[in-house]
């Protein structure tokens, strides 16, 4: 809280200084004096420069750079460390808000000297706010489970200790629980089977397995064989009900996250957006859970609802489970791969998982088709942030062979 109220001051104070910079709406001469410093670790500090009271001053640090700071240094996706001469060129880190006025209305030059001092310690505090870094690899594995009942238990599936591991329970669904099911406006209901998936397994699951969490899924394709539609009575109600009723499930089940798979929609994405946004908020404030994905597909429909949750929310959505195998059957590796940039783009910043259906019309890249393939090109360019697959229903049937094979692939056993 401390750290946040002096990076606001410093913002003010910074805004304070360029509002006494003359701003020309258009280009014309310019007392602008520009040097960059520190590259070369000659022990040049700021005040062996000479300045001139009457020029706008801008020393430049050169440089930060994404790579790490091993002696065969290695780039590491937009992860910025310092590379100037950062011993003779500090943050003063001292000068209180107070000072910083007072120093600036000393003479020019301590003006332009205290605006340099700022934008550093502007940067270093920067640097320590949780910001949405470039993902890299990862070893998450998560796998959609108890959708279609065909009895299949935590225990049937192989689970390797060096992943991280995520069932996902399908699916809460605000509708009730008749044999014409109708929306509850966020009042959600299990529809996954609690039988052979109940609070109990979890409990144990999860106690057996350190490297397992456990979430559940809202929404999905259907309820009872009808579209299961995200259709709000408003914005606020549905908030309120969801987190009550979903606060509830998620304590009975000791759940770690959400995944968000709403796949119609009587709403518009606007509303889709607030309503999901505010729902994943509140429950990652409550403590409630620990993490939340999305999982889209390539509709167009589909993809305005998402789009607009993850332009105004998207730094609250730790996953995004793109549903690879909506696309059409025959995909093949360089289809998949541009698919796959596509997809980072429109979810720029975010951990994209691939993925692949076990199920028999499943279409995309197939696991015995290219698709282990295709991951090993990502993981070479660092971009592989893990694997889904719909579903452990269905993958019963063949023993989990691919469930095996996506896992080691993960862990580096492929």
């Amino acid at each position: 809280m401390e750290l946040a109220k002096l990076f606001i001051t410093l913002l003010i104070i910074e805004a304070l200084f360029i509002s006494q910079i003359q701003v020309q709406a258009t280009p014309t001469n310019s007392n602008l004096f520009r040097e960059y410093i520190g590259a070369e670790f000659k022990n040049v500090k700021f005040t062996d420069v000479p300045i001139n009271p009457n020029a706008e001053f801008h020393f430049i640090l050169s440089f930060a750079i994404d790579y790490d700071t091993l002696s065969s240094p290695s780039p590491n996706n937009g992860k910025f460390n310092i590379f100037w001469d950062s011993a003779n060129l500090s943050p003063s880190q001292r000068m209180t808000p107070r000072q910083m006025v007072s120093a600036m209305r000393k003479n020019r030059k301590g003006f332009w000297q205290l605006f340099i001092t700022l934008l550093i310690i502007e940067a270093l505090f920067i640097s320590q706010i949780q910001v949405q870094a470039a993902p890299t690899n990862s070893n998450l594995f998560r796998e959609y489970i108890g959708a279609l009942f065909k009895n299949v238990k935590f225990t049937d599936v192989p689970i390797n200790p060096n992943a991280e591991f995520h069932f996902i329970l399908s699916f809460a669904i605000d509708y009730d629980t008749s044999a014409n099911p109708s929306p509850t406006n966020g009042k959600f209901n299990i529809f996954w089977d609690s039988v052979n998936l109940s609070p109990s397994q979890v409990s144990s699951i999860k106690n057996a397995h350190p490297n397992v969490k456990v979430a559940l899924s809202l929404g999905g394709d259907t309820v009872r064989d009808i579209p299961a539609s995200f259709s709000p009575s408003s914005a606020d109600s549905w908030v309120s009900n969801a987190v009550s009723s979903l606060t509830r499930i998620i304590k009975q089940y000791q759940l770690d996250g959400i995944d968000i798979d709403y796949e119609h929609f009587k709403a518009d994405p606007d509303t889709f957006a607030e309503c999901i946004g505010k729902l994943i908020t509140t429950l990652k404030r409550n403590k409630v859970i620990s993490f939340a994905s999305i999982a889209p597909f390539d509709n167009d429909q589909v993809q305005k609802q998402y789009l607009a949750l993850w332009r105004k929310y998207g730094h609250q959505i730790d996953y995004v489970n793109f549903q690879f195998y909506a696309y059409d059957k025959g995909t093949t590796v360089p289809q998949f791969l541009d698919h796959f940039k596509t997809q980072s783009s429109n979810y720029n910043g975010g951990k994209l998982l691939v993925s692949f259906g076990t199920y028999a019309s499943s279409g995309g890249l197939k696991p015995d088709k290219g698709f282990f393939k295709a991951c090993e090109k990502l993981k070479s360019q660092q971009q592989l942030h893990g694997i889904f697959i719909w579903s452990a229903d269905d993958s019963k049937a063949n023993g989990f062979r691919y469930e095996k094979e996506a896992q080691g692939l993960l862990a580096g056993q492929h």
